[in-house]
């Protein structure tokens, strides 16, 4: 989902259910406005040389023509083609993605960027922002071994060309762990990431009698629920509480990562325990109001 400076907020994608074939095609975007609630759907052209995909990382580019477009990344596809960009997850039956495809919000065009330069391997629940006129930075995502990645991406999107991973400054700083699904914004030449979790199936014999519901435990800066559930599989996740920024004017050379203090607006103590971790989170930086807004869903606090 991305909010549009033109006052309209657009969905793209996602999935219906969880079998490879519930994901949801390229030939149509949702366009919401907040103002009248209206809900349309707005169907795209050239859909067919794009796959259909949920996990994607979505943002808003405004070219130098000051024409909006969607940008897409990576992702789970609908289709199960063989393709240069894909690589198949033989444990799901799903297709990875990490190719680059936008629209315009004039025209409701594809354009599949055909992008050049060593990339990101395909993976799905990475997070994007624009950073500057044309940079667009990817960082983390799931791949198709099942483990996060770490990774910070950057990609001209006039050249439509891969600049190169960001190699972290393992000497300073303090870089954040191998993360899907966390907020990423700019801020100014800061780019701030918070949240994310990690995900593993743990295989175990059916518990007898059932356990009561999982419960949150706390471990340092991170959190997730203990152990628990039906079946023959436990999901074990644990969710980052921590934010983090990096500055962006070194790039394309290593990047030192900051790990911020969340303090209390009323006293500036630290936060602590009373701020929200939680599945799915995404940012947002008012530079006006110089406010960092942060919305998740799924969120638990101890």
């Amino acid at each position: 989902m991305v909010a549009s400076g033109n006052g309209l907020v657009y969905t793209f994608g996602g999935r219906t259910g969880s079998a490879p074939a519930d994901v949801l095609g390229s030939n149509s975007v949702e366009e919401y406005d907040p103002r009248s609630r209206a809900l349309r759907s707005q169907v795209l052209l050239d859909w067919q040389n794009v796959p259909g995909r949920a996990g994607h990382a979505m943002v808003e580019w405004t070219d130098t023509g000051n024409r909006r477009h969607i940008v897409v990344y990576g992702g789970s596809a609908k289709s199960t083609a063989d393709s240069s960009s894909s690589t198949a997850n033989s444990s799901s039956a799903e297709l990875l993605l990490s190719d680059v495809a936008s629209f315009s919000l004039q025209t409701f065009k594809w354009l599949q960027h055909n992008d050049t330069g060593p990339g990101p391997s395909p993976r799905k629940y990475a997070r994007a922002a624009i950073w500057g006129s044309n940079i667009m930075l990817v960082y983390g995502g799931l791949l198709a071994d099942g483990t996060a990645s770490s990774e910070l991406w950057s990609y001209n999107l006039t050249a439509r060309k891969w600049i190169g991973a960001v190699a972290p400054n393992v000497t300073l700083g303090d870089s954040p762990p191998a993360l899907r699904s966390a907020a990423l914004t700019v801020c100014g030449d800061f780019l701030l990431l918070y949240g994310g979790y990690l995900a593993n199936i743990v295989s175990v014999p059916a518990p007898s009698p059932p356990p009561s519901r999982p419960s949150l435990v706390i471990k340092g800066d991170l959190f997730g629920p203990s152990a628990g559930g039906s079946g023959t599989g436990v999901l074990s996740f644990v969710l980052s509480k921590a934010l983090y920024a990096v500055d962006l004017r070194a790039l394309p050379a290593a990047a030192t990562w900051i790990r911020a203090e969340l303090v209390e607006a009323a006293t500036g103590s630290p936060a602590g325990a009373t701020h929200m971790a939680g599945l799915d989170v995404s940012a947002a930086y008012d530079e006006r109001s110089d406010l960092l807004t942060i919305y998740s869903s799924g969120a638990g606090k101890p």
